[in-house]
């Protein structure tokens, strides 16, 4: 679409009226689904989401209307994805309603909202009710499968949207209904819906395992039938959803403070519901489907987490994730963590679950496209339920105290009571994931079964690590399980997910088991993340299971600190994607010991990502014979990397532990040798991401280091600010930075500037230290002339002030020979660094009334240097008046001394604001004796 007829369309629609809104909606209705009036409605959908946009108030547009643009975004048609993502937009500006429920959604799906409409629904009250009469309806033993497909779909995504509606009573009729879901369904396959011979002799096969076997045990999702019963049908959907079903209903039963029972929500009630006879009035009827559509296959499995699809698309989730309640991130950035999928009647869509620090949950509705994912998230709003009297299990007479103790009983009551409910359902998950367990030991007769296997038993570990969480007595049963598929993993690492899911088990429940899990620790950060860092899917993995578990790793496993090299990989093929995941991690990798470590990482990450580029490019060359040394300087990191000098640099830079020293000999060279992939694509960003992340390191060191760490910091910054690879503006930034920290760490910790004065001393008195760095020159030459004073450390004697004094003054020598005969634009630095070594040799000299006269001498030869026409006249004037100023302070040493070397408490005591002070008294008392001047 042309520019100009956006413009048309923005002004058209500013000055479109709601009557005509009206018109333009009654249209849309009359030709939507019209195929020859396809291209018009197009026009007109486009045509109306631009007046949606331009209305400053919500537009209420017709239930109809709402109906078709939804069963569009549902069915999302191939060959009309514009016009699915025009119904997408518009829905995006219309939602939510008003705050009270329409009711003539609701009979959309056989009168069973979708997870849409919950989003919609802000009306608690009668989404509650909506809630109960769902819960009565489950409990029918004569439902088709799919009414019961809906219904459960349903009732998961309240208790993902709304989990205060959740009772303890209708949560627990339905684990009851799931676990006969799970350990009911037949073993024998339905009979050929398409065929019309009686006498055919195969009508009662039994379903066969993934190797071919006929099956003899309880029916799972991996069972293998070329046709299935309703019962077989909902024993696979019922997995699919079990983990989103168990994990939201235990956090929403936990944050409810009682667990009351509407009323009406009663077994009684149930032949009361008419509306059951909407599933009755129909004969059962058997679903079928072939073995070819047990498993689908979704393309943008390596885009986000994908759902391992059964009979007509069942969805098994394939994505791992913590429990929300136990993630230690310090900020809370959005990140996918469960998937929950709705299909049927040809459409589909999936909402998706983010995890926080603070347990926000937000919801994704996710359509084909993984560019067009709108974000919603879920409204705080609560209502107040009227709690009956018959309550069977409640909080309300547990005791409210401020003691630590006792709230901690309250929430191990809470606990108790939860773990209550879910009883019914917790056996019954356990030994259907321990079938499957046994079935995923058996090598499958179709190799397209691997993926459904590896799904399956993904999903199987998480749930019996929820469930784990839920009942702790369980743990040791579960354990002698896991601890079999764990060794399996460990010796084969081509399943890296599902290693990553057993160690979320053994970090949360090891200590149930007394079992140190340091091992199989060390292999995922070590051998495994050394060989995926740069697959996608497995580095998002293992960076949610970091962040997870970010305080029992650094602190009791201690794998932030010796792999933090390797972690780091992850960032530098994916600077754009983890940066911020990483500004959580970072602080977790310093520490007095690391911290020095970490800041040279930072500074090469560039050079890292080099190196994986590099060793990534050169994977399938043969190098076992390496260039001999010679003393040519190779111009391209192909050539380094096969030159027997440079390789260990790349080993360096790509090592899995750290440890290993500081910075590395001829670093230079290094950067010389590489400079052709400084261009690179993936290396630009990557100097985004260590700039901030250098932020990020300092923000950490001025809060908690001390002044030794500070003493060995500074020559690091000294010798780093020369040594950095990267495009120009990416050594400005890195040096600013360093400049801008570096004083704000010399005004905490002043007594820095006595302690390495020698270091300060030999960086100072070299003119070149000056070029390409010249602010982090001039703060550090204004540090020592603020701070090297006996005020902030004994140490600080004459004989220390008169050697810093001689090498300034030699280096001020220097640097006005240079300004006062060369003009501003050919000058290697400008007239800042005289100006600021005139104010350090003043401040020194006033310490030291001995060297008072060689000031002077100095300053008068910086005004007589810079008194001609080569100089710039601005530049001129402010260096003349300066050293006229400071000479003539001088010339009076005790005013000197006073004026050029205030007392540290002047910042803190506030003498200038203090009632009390001497400068109010003065002022005080100017007033009172001339009040009129």
């Amino acid at each position: 679409m042309s520019l100009a007829l956006i413009d048309k369309l923005h002004l058209q629609a500013r000055k479109t009226s709601e009557e005509d809104v009206g018109k333009i909606c009654s249209s849309l209705t009359a030709l939507f689904g019209v195929p020859e009036k396809s291209s018009e409605a197009t026009a007109l959908m486009r045509q109306l989401f631009f007046i949606l946009q331009a209305k400053e108030t919500s537009t209420r547009l017709p239930s109809g209307l709402i109906f078709n643009l939804i069963n569009a975004v549902m069915v999302r048609d191939r060959g009309r994805i514009k016009e699915c993502l025009l119904c997408e937009r518009i829905l995006q500006e219309v939602f939510p309603l008003d705050k009270k429920f329409d009711p003539e959604l609701a009979k959309l799906n056989e009168k069973i909202p979708s997870p849409i409409h919950l989003w919609m629904c802000q009306d608690i009250e009668s989404l509650s009710k909506l809630f109960a009469k769902a819960v009565r309806w489950l409990k029918a033993q004569d439902l088709e499968w799919e009414a019961e497909r809906k219904l459960f779909t349903f009732l998961v995504g309240v208790a993902l949207i709304h989990p205060d509606l959740l009772s303890a009573d209708r949560v627990r009729s339905v684990h009851e209904r799931v676990g006969s879901w799970l350990l009911g369904a037949g073993l024998y396959q339905a009979p050929n819906p398409y065929s019309s011979n009686p006498f055919r002799k195969d009508q009662n096969n039994p379903v066969t395992e993934v190797d071919g076997t006929p099956s003899n045990n309880i029916f799972t999702v991996l069972s293998i039938g070329q046709y299935y019963t309703d019962d077989q049908l909902v024993n696979i959907f019922s997995f699919s959803m079990l983990y989103q079903w168990i994990s939201n209903s235990y956090h929403g039963l936990l944050i409810n403070n009682s667990y009351p029972m509407e009323p009406g929500d009663d077994a009684s009630d149930l032949e009361k519901d008419d509306e059951l006879d909407l599933y009755r009035s129909q004969p059962q009827r058997i679903r079928s489907s072939s073995r070819s559509s047990h498993v689908s296959k979704n393309s943008d499995d390596t885009a986000s987490p994908t759902s391992v699809a059964s009979v007509e698309k069942t969805p098994v989730t394939k994505t791992w994730s913590a429990d929300l309640s136990k993630s230690s991130r310090p900020r809370t950035p959005v990140r996918k963590a469960q998937s929950l999928v709705t299909e049927g009647d040809g459409d589909r869509f999936s909402l998706s679950v983010t995890s926080t620090a603070s347990e926000r949950l937000t919801t994704e509705f996710k359509n084909s496209s993984p560019s067009d994912t709108v974000w919603l998230t879920e409204s705080g709003e609560t209502s107040e339920r009227p709690v009956s009297t018959q309550t069977t299990l409640s909080l309300s007479e547990v005791p409210r105290s401020p003691n630590p103790k006792a709230a901690m009983d309250t929430e191990e009551v809470k606990r108790e009571l939860t773990k209550h409910v879910f009883e019914p359902l917790i056996g019954r998950t356990i030994d259907y994931c321990f079938r499957l367990l046994d079935q995923c030991d058996r090598k499958p007769k179709n190799q397209s079964d691997v993926e459904l296997l590896n799904a399956c038993q993904l999903e199987t570990v998480k749930l019996l690590e929820f469930v784990c969480r839920i009942d702790g007595a369980q743990i040791p049963r579960v354990f002698r399980e896991l601890k079999r598929l764990m060794a399996n993993c460990t010796q084969d690492d081509r399943n890296p997910k599902l290693l990553i899911a057993i160690l979320q088990f053994l970090v949360n429940h090891s200590k149930a088991v007394a079992y140190d899990c340091q091992q199989e620790l060390n292999k995922l950060f070590h051998g495994v993340l050394s060989r995926n860092f740069d697959q996608t899917a497995v580095s998002f993995d293992i960076v949610m299971f970091v962040l997870d578990n970010l305080e029992k790793l650094t602190h009791q496993y201690h794998v932030m600190a010796i792999y933090f090299p390797n972690i780091f990989k992850i960032l530098a093929w994916n600077p754009h994607t983890f940066i911020s995941d990483f500004q959580d991690i970072l602080p977790a990798m310093m520490s007095s010991v690391t911290s020095l470590e970490v800041f040279h990482t930072l500074v090469d990450l560039p050079c890292m990502t080099v190196a994986l580029e590099v060793i990534e490019r050169t994977k399938h060359l043969d190098f076992t014979s390496l260039q001999p040394v010679t003393d040519e300087q190779p111009t391209r990191a192909l050539d380094a990397f096969k030159n027997a000098m440079f390789r260990p640099m790349f080993n360096f830079f790509t090592r899995s532990e750290g440890g290993h020293g500081d910075t590395i000999d001829r670093l230079d060279q290094f950067h010389t040798s590489i400079q052709d992939m400084v261009d690179l694509p993936r290396v630009l960003v990557c100097y985004q991401s260590a700039a901030l992340l250098l932020r990020t390191w300092f923000s950490v060191i001025l809060e908690e280091v001390d002044q030794d760490f500070v003493s060995r910091l500074l020559p690091v910054l000294l010798e780093r600010t020369g040594l950095v690879y990267g495009i120009l503006e990416y050594k400005s930034d890195m040096r600013r930075i360093i400049a801008e920290n570096t004083v704000r760490l010399l005004k905490k910790f002043p007594q820095t500037v006595v302690q390495q004065r020698d270091e300060i001393a030999e960086f100072l008195s070299q003119t070149r230290n000056i070029t390409g760095r010249e602010a982090f020159f001039c703060q550090l030459v204004w540090g020592v002339g603020e701070y090297l004073s006996n005020a902030y450390s004994p140490a600080c004697t004459a004989e220390v002030i008169g050697h810093m004094y001689e090498t300034l003054e030699l280096l001020t020598y220097e640097v006005i020979a240079i300004t006062g005969s060369t003009r501003a634009s050919q000058a290697p630095f400008s007239v800042q660094v005289v100006s600021t070594l005139m104010s350090a040799l003043a401040k020194l000299s006033s310490r030291c009334q001995d060297l008072i006269p060689r000031a002077i001498l100095c300053l008068t030869k910086v005004s007589k240097q810079h008194s001609n026409d080569i100089v710039d006249p601005i530049d001129q004037e402010i260096l003349l008046n300066k050293a006229h100023e400071l000479i003539n302070l001088l010339k009076i040493p005790n005013f000197a001394s006073v004026i050029l070397n205030p007392s540290p408490s002047l910042e803190t005591d506030r003498v200038h604001e203090d009632g009390a002070s001497l400068a109010s008294i003065l002022r005080t008392t100017h007033r009172l004796a001339a009040p009129s001047v």
